[in-house]
């Protein structure tokens, strides 16, 4: 398994974000009279080996597909009080997208990097005044999350540090070992989530209970394939259950019910079974779940 490394090198110049494509603010709540120290951060995937992705900020992520796994990130800056000072929004239309150029006068700062692999709205972000408040709102399992926060202390010079993105959320799968039917015109996969992240611990809100699914329409095209379906999981701290459901032309399809669920940071959780048949009284509902250290390998377990 490899990983993918962001790595935020800390040096000079401070850039003017403007129009659509980025966004900052500054708060400055500490003497603005003093010397401040030049702060940069840049994305280097200069030495990443890995399935050689495209996209300049590079994670933990655990991966075996092609595609860029980060679209926005955000740079929130925080005083030794919790005062928000400064804030950034960056996404890849942006022209010095991972690049972020910064001057702090002399004290002791928080600095929290989140980010996803989706454009996602800039007023997720609630709170942000006070770090203790601060949180993202909005997350579903289409977004896929990534979080770090640092702390620098500023005296004399400028700081180089190293820092790495790791993934928050999991990945859960399901995989049909039979055919789609052609009596079947869709299929729900619905179980419990959380919309919701703490910046200031770095936690899943598990106050912000969702009822998420993944819902897939079958065409004609479809029928005698195999079924194979993704979502990302925020549900990361217990196990759960997940109920699927099919909806058929012709007749009346009961759910299938799947209990100890579990999904973890960074780690794919795949449902295998009999997604059709397994929907039909007369056959058991039996299902295999693997839980996996990479999006691209297994390791399983029967429950």
């Amino acid at each position: 398994m490899k990983n993918l490394s962001l790595i935020l090198l800390l040096g000079s110049v401070l850039i003017v974000f403007s129009c659509k494509k980025e966004h900052s603010q500054t708060q400055d709540t500490s003497n603005t009279t003093g010397k401040k120290y030049s702060v940069t951060f840049t994305v280097d995937s200069s030495n990443v080996q890995t399935n050689a992705l495209k996209s300049k900020l590079q994670t933990n992520a655990n991966t075996a597909s092609s595609a860029p796994p980060i679209g926005r990130l955000a740079y929130l800056v925080y005083d030794n009080s919790g005062k928000l000072v400064h804030s950034l929004f960056q996404d890849t239309s942006s022209k010095n997208f991972g690049v972020i150029n910064d001057e702090y006068l002399p004290g002791t700062y928080t600095v929290v990097f989140a980010a996803t692999n989706t454009r996602f709205d800039i007023n997720s972000f609630t709170n942000l005044s006070d770090i203790g408040g601060a949180k993202i709102t909005g997350l579903n399992q289409q977004i896929d999350l990534f979080y770090k926060k640092v702390a620098i202390t500023v005296s004399n010079s400028a700081i180089n540090q190293q820092v790495l993105l790791d993934r928050i959320n999991g990945k859960l799968r399901l995989v049909s070992q039979d055919t789609i039917p052609p009596d079947v015109t869709e299929i729900r996969v619905s179980y419990i989530s959380y919309s919701s992240f703490l910046l200031d611990k770095g936690l899943i809100d598990v106050n912000s209970t969702l009822s998420d699914s993944m819902v897939k329409a079958f065409k004609a095209s479809d029928v005698g394939k195999n079924l194979s379906m993704d979502a990302f999981c925020n549900n990361i701290y217990s196990p759960f259950s997940v109920t699927i459901t099919t909806t058929s032309a012709t007749k009346q399809r009961p759910l299938i019910a799947i209990s100890n669920v579990v999904c973890q940071s960074n780690k794919l959780t795949i449902l295998s079974g009999k997604v059709f048949k397994n929907a039909d009284p007369e056959y058991n509902n039996v299902f295999q779940i693997t839980l996996t250290p990479d999006w691209g390998l297994t390791t399983t377990t029967k429950f």
